[in-house]
């Protein structure tokens, strides 16, 4: 960068120079300072001020950012809370082992569920609600085969025939077959959906 050093103020000192000032021309003849390096200092402390001030205008920005979706999400989670209460009572009531809980809990369900709602929340509302049925299947499986032996025993007493017994082990095997299923599909389904609910997230 040229400068020019006859009428040139020292940015250390405040000497103006003169045109009858002795040399060297391109240093102060009062503090010595030289001017290319005050000038090169003056611009470097400018454009350190003006990032300074870019760092303080964004981090502002983050900070407004961040209080708004700070209350938004606390707007959120107001107006979530009724069913998120309601999920959690629902999962609830599939874990208690009595078949009127469970069934009370898919009528709450389908009372919760919108239809046409992909939110996280209503996502759990279809989960509960495919979760019984899914359940139902093999529960009515398992209730034939528990009929179907009990009145294969009961024949077996009355007439001791080994293919009444056949039939009676057969329907236990598939009995407990169908226990087994049950067992880990309302594991797994209640299960993750419970703990997708705490993290609030969608459980697939």
């Amino acid at each position: 960068m040229e400068l020019e050093y006859a009428a040139i103020t020292c940015l250390r000192c405040g000497y103006l120079r003169e045109s009858a000032d002795p040399a060297p021309e391109y240093a102060c003849p009062k503090c010595g300072a030289v001017y290319a390096k005050l000038e090169a200092a003056r611009i470097a402390d400018l454009e350190a001020r003006e990032d300074e001030a870019r760092a303080t205008a964004n981090a502002a920005i983050r900070a407004e950012s961040e209080s708004r979706f700070d209350a938004d999400q606390r707007k959120r989670e107001v107006r979530e809370a009724p069913a998120r209460a309601a999920a959690h009572a629902i999962y609830l009531l599939y874990a208690l082992p009595f078949a009127f809980t469970q069934f009370g809990g898919l009528l709450l369900a389908y009372k919760m569920r919108r239809l046409g709602d992909d939110s996280w929340l209503n996502n759990h509302f279809t989960w509960q609600i495919r979760t019984f049925w899914y359940l139902l299947a093999p529960s009515l499986v398992g209730v034939v085969a528990l009929l179907t032996g009990g009145a294969a025993t009961t024949a077996f007493v009355a007439t001791r025939q080994d293919r009444f017994l056949e039939a009676a082990l057969g329907s236990l095997y598939v009995l407990a077959g169908v226990a087994v299923t049950i067992l880990l599909v309302y594991v797994f389904r209640v299960g993750k959906g419970w703990y997708s609910l705490w993290r609030q997230t969608a459980p697939w």
